[in-house]
């Protein structure tokens, strides 16, 4: 497919994609042992200081892809907000819609991991999160609008994020973010009806809590994926770690494997976020190929 037949809602012919994305922008925490994870002891480790966030981080890749990317988000007042905002610039995302709050601290994620570098425990202080209300996400409806894939996290409450399902006609991409999230993914596939989300991307724990039920094997993640496809998603990927990704569809499935770009990646935040933006470009793709044959048809 030539990139000068692409037809998209951006203007501009560069070909490129617009993303909106909703969610959090928070400093992560991260300390890897150097030795073997003990649990409910002091594992002398390497520590380092990032800028994360779920929605951030979903943002930075699209970035790294070339695409046009508003980030809607909430920053605090403290010194990490503006050193924030200004990496965000960095990389190239638009955040004018985005809102500061100068007495508010900024988020913060703090991650352990194993010595393999998989999440052992975690802990988040999202409390920036609760300004991404309803009122907020109206004022920036025409980002939606304009966009051609909309990706959201869970860190907004559960009113908002199916409000947002309810309202947003461009297809939507959710990431379920952590167990304790998750939840308001399942509330969401309950309440939304006919608005429901496109593409759904989690872990095996984390399906555990969509699904209701425990996941020990192949033969429970189609049965998982085949409840959420029935509440009208589109496409459902959860992630294994160094296990690859289950993917499925209302057509097909694709088992998971042990890839070697999945083992080569040390973090599970680096694949949730490549296995999401790979599948705003995918879609991207597929409806530049139905505008092609029927110039007239509305997506």
């Amino acid at each position: 497919m030539r990139r000068d037949i692409i037809t998209k809602k951006s203007e501009g012919g560069d070909g490129k994609m617009k993303g909106a994305v909703i969610g959090a922008s928070n400093i992560d925490i991260t300390a890897r042992p150097y030795g073997k994870y003990i649990p409910r002891d002091s594992n002398p480790s390497r520590v380092t200081v990032t800028y994360g966030g779920v929605g951030r981080n979903i943002a930075h890749n699209l970035c790294f892809l070339g695409e046009t990317v508003d980030f809607i988000t909430c920053f605090g007042g403290d010194e990490y907000a503006s050193l924030l905002m200004n990496d965000c610039r960095r990389l190239g995302m638009d955040i004018s819609r985005a809102a500061v709050y100068p007495e508010e601290r900024s988020s913060y994620y703090i991650c352990i991991t194993d010595e393999g570098g998989d999440l052992a425990s975690g802990a988040s202080d999202m409390e920036l999160a609760k300004h991404i209300d309803v009122p907020f996400l109206t004022k920036n409806a025409d980002a939606f609008e304009t966009a051609d894939a909309v990706v959201f996290d869970t860190n907004p409450e559960p009113d908002v994020l199916l409000w947002l399902c309810k309202n947003c006609k461009t297809p939507l991409f959710a990431d379920a973010v952590s167990c304790g999230k998750a939840g308001k993914l399942r509330y969401i596939l309950d309440n939304a009806k006919s608005h429901s989300i496109h593409t759904l991307k989690m872990n095996d724990l984390e399906a555990e809590v969509l699904f209701g039920s425990s996941i020990r094997d192949e033969n429970d993640m189609a049965d998982a994926a085949e409840s959420m496809l029935r509440k009208g998603v589109k496409r459902v990927f959860i992630t294994l770690g160094a296990g690859g990704v289950f993917c499925m569809d209302g057509n097909s499935r694709l088992p998971a494997r042990a890839t070697h770009f999945f083992q080569q990646l040390s973090m599970l935040t680096g694949r949730v976020m490549t296995s999401v933006k790979q599948r705003c470009a995918d879609l991207r793709r597929r409806k530049s190929r139905w505008k092609a044959r029927a110039p007239s048809a509305k997506i």
